[in-house]
């Protein structure tokens, strides 16, 4: 099959679009047509299943993206998307593209042999954000449940990949079986009257508020190699995206902390081999979701299982008890717990260099018992550490 060319284009819109409907509106919706691709293709896939409408909650989204695009939701304070009218000529062409949207997509070549192609070959006008599943995971083997879209579609800030906000509209598909529903970064779901949460790993787009921000991958991913190659801490970062982007957008702390937590868990649990059975409260605050993480990779104390079975003198060492000082040798006596093992020989070492280095050892004391004599220990604190004499039966000696 031929490419489709402008003078496809100019077919669909001499069809489509009355003469007097200004420019700016007839592309933006032209362009909408391929944006609308994945609510199309959840729309075809729910219409499978038996006893569907024959206009699905996803085409009513489809129609009411068009009417938007075509002007009649340029009053910003009017969330047209959401509670068009339905009245007027703009509502009667965008009834008429989305009944007749397989014919448009084959026309200009939006048509690939499974379907509507799944990738926007236009920039888009609008952000659609939406999960890339189209059935329920959670159902029992043997059943398929086509996701439905049972709420509103929420308009959202978004930071795209190329640091630029943008408004996006954000779709939750719903699984009537089960009741569990579909974000893009994570699916919910009930066990026994619990809802719990799964994250989707190969996600684009993650939510950093509650109260609709969303940011791209990308940002996270300059996030990490900020933190890894400048040192720069979450807070920092969020300032800095705050100095070189639009202020009508702030990034806060909690959130430049949250993009953190959602991109770095990622990759930690695919890491340790555990993304696939990870689960956890759904919508859980950022302590509570870190904590979760920490109990799935980092039990007994952040303990990595595979370093009890390592050592080298390269790297670390077994640990050393006194009991296995004494059997190397090492005399012990009473009252010299405090020295150090082996620093008799740095002090053989450095004896006879020169007095500035004995003179700057002496100052060193003395700028020590200055700082001592202005903040003294507490008296409960013993001068000593406690020491282990020998390890205990049955636990592992671990490595330092």
């Amino acid at each position: 099959m031929d490419p489709s060319s402008v003078s496809d284009l100019i077919t669909v819109l001499d069809m489509v679009f009355p003469r007097s409907l200004p420019l700016s509106r007839g592309l933006c919706t032209v362009v909408t047509l391929a944006s609308i691709i994945p609510l199309f293709l959840l729309h075809k896939n729910q219409r499978r299943q038996p006893r569907q409408p024959a206009q699905t909650a996803w085409m009513k989204s489809i129609t009411n993206l068009f009417y938007d695009a075509l002007g009649a939701g340029e009053d910003p304070e009017v969330n047209i998307i959401l509670q068009p009218d339905g009245e007027g000529p703009e509502m009667a062409i965008a009834q008429n593209l989305s009944n007749n949207l397989e014919g448009l997509f084959e026309f200009l070549g939006l048509e690939t042999p499974e379907g509507p192609h799944p990738h926007n070959i236009f920039p888009l006008p609008h952000l659609i954000l939406i999960t890339p599943r189209l059935n329920c995971l959670i159902c029992p083997p043997g059943e398929i449940h086509a996701l439905c879209r049972c709420e509103k579609p929420q308009r959202v800030h978004v930071l795209g990949p190329n640091f630029k906000w943008t408004d996006g509209h954000l779709f939750v598909a719903h699984c009537p079986g089960c009741r569990s529903d579909y974000y893009p970064d994570k699916y919910t779901f009930n066990v026994d009257g619990h809802r719990w949460q799964k994250l989707e790993y190969e996600t684009e787009y993650l939510r950093v508020s509650k109260s609709g921000v969303w940011m791209h991958r990308r940002v996270a991913l300059a996030q990490e190699k900020a933190m890894n190659r400048f040192h720069a801490g979450w807070s920092n970062f969020g300032s800095w995206l705050n100095d070189v982007l639009h202020p009508a957008h702030a990034v806060t702390n909690r959130q430049s902390q949250r993009l953190f937590l959602e991109h770095f868990t990622r990759r930690l649990l695919l890491a340790h081999g555990t993304g696939n059975i990870f689960i956890c409260d759904a919508h859980p605050a950022s302590s509570t979701f870190a904590e979760c993480v920490r109990d799935a990779i980092g039990c007994d104390g952040g303990v990595v299982t595979g370093a009890l079975h390592h050592g080298c003198i390269e790297c670390t060492h077994k640990k050393r008890y006194r009991s296995d000082l004494e059997r190397e040798g090492v005399e012990l006596q009473a009252g010299n717990e405090a020295e150090v093992a082996g620093l008799d020989d740095v002090i053989n070492a450095v004896r006879g260099d020169s007095l500035s280095l004995l003179y700057f050892f002496i100052d060193m004391g003395e700028q020590g018992a200055l700082d001592d004599e202005a903040n003294p220990l507490p008296e409960n604190m013993p001068q000593i550490p406690a020491q282990q004499n020998a390890p205990v039966l049955g636990q592992p000696r671990g490595y330092v």
